[in-house]
């Protein structure tokens, strides 16, 4: 018995500007992200004030110079699978330099939505780089570097509905599963599995259920089961 628990009415508007620069020197247009060194970048006390209004859920973590296993990557604030995304920023080895850069600089713990609204207001207001990481495992490099960071890792919640229909959608009710962005894909086959259902997900039980819906990938068994 094949579950389809995620009926989508959303729209995505997204803006990412790129500016580049010959110059050593920051690149100084509105119509670029600030980062760190910029002119724009916000200071110590605005990061303390949001700080205080997710009640210190602020980190500022230092980058893991470590290769262990998914699991261990997708606890950690910033670190990801694949250490190519951070352009190998901090390798194992005191041979290397560990550029920070390459890395967040703030992360937001969210484990309330209240809280990632927070950060992405804060960074709509002072035109910072935001970024989003769950487990991890973006190949595209989108939970990396030098920004403000919302880590879903601990935003947790699940929810069973023997019969669902999403509000605003044209759509027969149907069994569902709302679930929080911080979980994993195993958390949500064994949560479906509890009422005699499947649901299709990543090859890797590891996978976060967010980065998996916005693109993340295919099951291996999507074709037989959509």
């Amino acid at each position: 018995m094949l579950l389809k628990p995620f009926t989508y009415c959303l729209q995505w508007h997204v803006l990412l500007p790129l500016c580049f620069s010959s110059s050593a020197s920051p690149v100084n247009d509105t119509s670029c992200k600030a980062v760190l060194n910029s002119p724009t970048w916000p200071a110590a006390g605005q990061w303390n004030a949001l700080n205080e209004s997710i009640s210190g859920q602020l980190l500022a973590p230092l980058p893991l110079a470590a290769y262990v296993v998914s699991d261990f990557h997708a606890k950690d604030p910033v670190s990801v699978d694949q250490p190519n995304w951070e352009n190998d920023g901090c390798l194992p080895s005191s041979r290397y330099h560990c550029d920070l850069q390459q890395f967040p600089n703030y992360v937001v713990n969210a484990i309330e939505a209240a809280q990632v609204k927070a950060a992405v207001d804060f960074a709509r207001v002072q035109n910072a780089r935001l970024i989003v990481k769950g487990t991890g495992h973006d190949y595209l490099g989108r939970s990396t570097p030098n920004s403000l960071s919302i880590w879903t890792h601990n935003l947790l919640g699940l929810q069973w509905y023997d019969s669902f229909v999403p509000q605003g959608c044209a759509a027969d009710a149907a069994p569902a599963i709302l679930a929080a962005a911080g979980h994993r894909m195993f958390e949500i086959y064994d949560a479906v599995a509890a009422h005699n259902f499947t649901v299709i997900g990543g090859e890797d039980p590891d996978i976060g259920l967010g980065g998996y819906l916005t693109g993340g990938g295919h099951s291996p068994i999507s074709v037989i089961m959509a």
